[in-house]
């Protein structure tokens, strides 16, 4: 039994509207992306803050504390820089 819109679409649509389901879900997948993207760079700043306030010291040198931090532990940049956020430390020597 053929449904309505199998009539009125016909089954040469499927193909194309598999790929728009396709354009849909990458789409989907890079936005999830850029969001994840921009949570972590505001965690990232918001842990240079952290260290720039504690230790007196510019932007850069916060960001090399947190890459040497992150290279020293083995977590990546934005695990190391919520954790500070969160705890207040970094995880490499436990500075505070």
């Amino acid at each position: 039994m053929e449904h309505q819109g199998d009539q009125e679409l016909g089954f040469d649509a499927i193909p194309a509207l598999e790929q728009v389901v396709e354009r849909l879900t990458e789409m989907n997948r890079r936005l999830t992306d850029m969001a994840r993207m921009m949570e972590t760079r505001d965690v990232v700043g918001q842990a240079k803050g952290i260290l720039m306030e504690r230790y007196g010291i510019s932007s850069d040198e916060a960001q090399a504390l947190l890459v040497a931090a992150s290279r020293d532990s083995g977590m990546g940049m934005a695990l190391v820089a919520a954790n500070l956020v969160s705890d207040g430390r970094l995880p490499d020597n436990g500075r505070q």
